[in-house]
């Protein structure tokens, strides 16, 4: 059979993915399967969803099989770079109503720059990362503006870009809105959802008031999810475990701690001997 140059090029792409493709299984018009083949690795080039002709799809040869024999055609597809990109935008559109404040909005593992930092800084990266990989819940203590926030709002983006539910709690916030609706069928139910979400950030315990009913609503929280074993992490300014046993409540300090030196829990790290990377980050934009 005797074939132009464009029929034998497509043919041959075509065995790259059915090696016994038969020329007289072409479709009349080749024109479906020369556009697969042209855009196959578009990706290499990428301009981005915004500016890709296609949209962030891209076609696949397929072989069907019919009373009049065999046929190539293409199918459609997300291509991988688009599906990421258009999840990030998702991820960004959601983020501010998990309850980040605008200015961690941005954070992420891959902006959290180890440059120069304390050994500390190094590990607490690590450390989120395989407790957000493996589902596992997190104390991340130290000195303010060593970044513990930054990774624990790009802890969240990781669960959100797998379709979880995450949510970004400061303690004292938090505290505030269950005053606000207590003893109310509000109550229950934000408890409720805080208590059930695939991962919850309780970001800086130890800042609220000390008192009978705030330690037992933390405590119940915090106890709730190490019962169900879902994951969280838990961000204070607390040095080491005695003092994060006093800044967690005089009354619920031991149980927590209970909870969190378990082995079970997850991990526990401690930022000491960082520096305040706040200034840091006004200048180069290092840590948030």
């Amino acid at each position: 059979m005797q074939m132009d140059k464009n029929t034998y090029e497509v043919l041959k792409w075509l065995r790259t993915y059915y090696p016994d493709a038969d020329p007289q299984d072409l479709p009349r018009s080749l024109s479906g399967l020369e556009f697969a083949m042209r855009n196959e690795n578009c990706y290499k080039t990428c301009p981005g969803i915004s500016k890709c002709h296609t949209s962030g799809y891209v076609m696949k040869p397929v072989i069907s099989t019919s009373l009049r024999g065999i046929t190539y055609s293409t199918v459609v597809e997300a291509c991988q770079k688009g599906t990421n990109e258009r999840q990030q935008i998702q991820v960004q559109k959601t983020i501010s109503s998990c309850g980040v404040p605008e200015k961690y909005a941005n954070c992420t593992f891959e902006n959290f720059n180890i440059l120069n930092c304390h050994s500390n800084v190094q590990i607490a990266l690590s450390v989120a990362q395989k407790c957000a990989q493996n589902h596992l819940s997190l104390v991340l203590g130290g000195p303010p503006g060593t970044g513990k926030t930054h990774l624990a709002v790009a802890q969240i983006k990781e669960y959100l870009h797998d379709g979880k539910i995450a949510l970004f709690l400061p303690v004292i916030t938090l505290l505030d809105e269950i005053k606000k609706t207590f003893g109310t069928n509000n109550t229950a139910a934000l408890e409720d959802t805080i208590k059930k979400a695939d991962f919850v950030v309780l970001d800086d315990l130890g800042t609220q008031y000390d008192t009978g009913w705030v330690n037992e609503r933390v405590f119940s929280l915090i106890d709730y999810r190490y019962s169900h074993k879902l994951p969280m992490t838990i961000t204070t300014n607390a040095l080491n475990i005695d003092m994060f046993e006093k800044m967690a409540g005089t009354t619920s300090g031991f149980r927590i701690v209970s909870r969190v030196k378990d082995c079970e829990f997850g991990h526990v790290h401690w930022m000491n001997g960082c520096r305040d990377y706040r200034s840091i980050r006004k200048q180069g934009k290092v840590l948030a």
